[in-house]
């Protein structure tokens, strides 16, 4: 089993823990009604940064990886001299495992959670998250929010990666590029296709379902499986690096970013958006009982704002202010955590039914 889907499979054993603390059957709450209205801040900017001040302290979830994670720290308590960021990164599943199980003992340790979209599905139907007003300087698309009432949100994308074709130049002539998912069947690219087996994937899975409808996407992968393409049970950044190496010729599986950084480095690499483009989004996210309220809506503003963007974007990381020229799909937008539970269930079926594996 890949280690993407060992994380899913831990959202899923996190979202059952979550319903049936809820009191919950096989429904979770809906969206509208599942959080509460969070703490009380004060409305002036200047009253804000005192509050902030005198709490003197935050506690930042995030699965971000590498230094970016202790840049963002230093470049706010530069911004905000005697606010010190605590930081606890970890892999997703194991983010909300510890905020379940620390909610349920009564113990409410972080004010940030800066995670991808699935978390926010089990911690909105946990009933774990307070709403919040974007900052006026943010740069972030009402797709790439989840709404609250009144106005607010749940989350905000800080960062968001797409999932689309990558190739080699050299081993994938021009007049085989593909533009549309049907152009995937050409002769041409028979046995010249790679697949990750991963949740990378079974989303791609997904966004076929999403753009066909389940029948013309079982008929679509029934054409796809005679292509034989390649499995392989690494992820889409490995992936791409046997691309670049050229010893795989193509993949529908690869991040714009990964293709990106490659072509920095002088590969002879090429990245195609195949609509419906899955999008990968990290979001921000506020505990309605955060135990320092004030800082964490201070974090939240600079992590959204442009100096915490432009750190995320010197880290290679594409921002969602960043405009694209292709339809993007968010598998997790608009709906709760069972129904994408089972939503997923069905993409990973297709997948193993098609490829053998996942």
């Amino acid at each position: 089993m890949s280690a993407q889907a060992k994380v899913w499979m831990g959202l899923a054993a996190a979202l059952a823990t979550a319903l049936t603390a809820c009191g919950g059957g096989t429904a979770a709450k809906s969206p509208s009604s599942s959080s509460s209205s969070g703490p009380s801040l004060p409305t002036s900017q200047a009253q804000l940064v005192a509050q902030a001040k005198q709490e003197g302290h935050l506690t930042f979830y995030t699965s971000l990886a590498g230094p970016v994670v202790g840049a963002i720290a230093q470049a706010f308590e530069k911004a905000y001299p005697g606010i010190k960021v605590s930081e606890y990164r970890a892999q997703d599943a194991t983010l909300v495992s510890k905020a379940l199980q620390e909610a349920q003992a009564g113990k409410n340790n972080w004010d940030v959670m800066e995670t991808p979209a699935g978390d926010l599905l089990i911690l909105q139907a946990r009933g774990m998250l307070a709403p919040y007003t974007l900052p006026k300087d943010a740069q972030v698309p009402e797709s790439l929010t989840w709404a609250a009432s009144g106005g607010k949100v749940y989350g905000a994308a800080d960062r968001v990666s797409y999932i689309g074709y990558g190739y080699n130049k050299t081993l994938v002539p021009a007049a085989d590029v593909p533009k549309t998912l049907d152009d995937l069947l050409k002769p041409g690219l028979a046995g010249k296709v790679g697949i990750v087996s991963s949740t990378t994937g079974v989303r791609w899975v997904g966004a076929v379902v999403h753009q066909l409808g389940l029948q013309q996407a079982q008929a679509f992968l029934a054409k796809v499986k005679a292509q034989h393409w390649n499995v392989q049970s690494i992820s889409g950044a490995a992936e791409m690096d046997l691309i670049a190496a050229g010893q795989l010729p193509s993949s529908v599986t690869i991040f714009n970013d990964h293709e990106a950084q490659q072509a920095k480095k002088g590969a002879p690499v090429g990245w195609i958006p195949l609509e419906p483009v899955v999008a990968n989004v990290g979001l921000v996210m506020l505990d309605n009982k955060a135990p320092d309220p004030a800082a964490a809506q201070l974090f939240l503003q600079f992590l959204l704002g442009p100096k915490g963007q432009a750190l995320l974007s010197q880290y290679h990381y594409v921002t969602p202010g960043e405009k694209v020229s292709f339809q993007y799909w968010v598998p997790e937008r608009g709906i709760t955590a069972s129904q994408y539970q089972k939503d997923y269930a069905q993409w990973k079926q297709l997948f193993q039914s098609t490829f053998g594996q996942g």
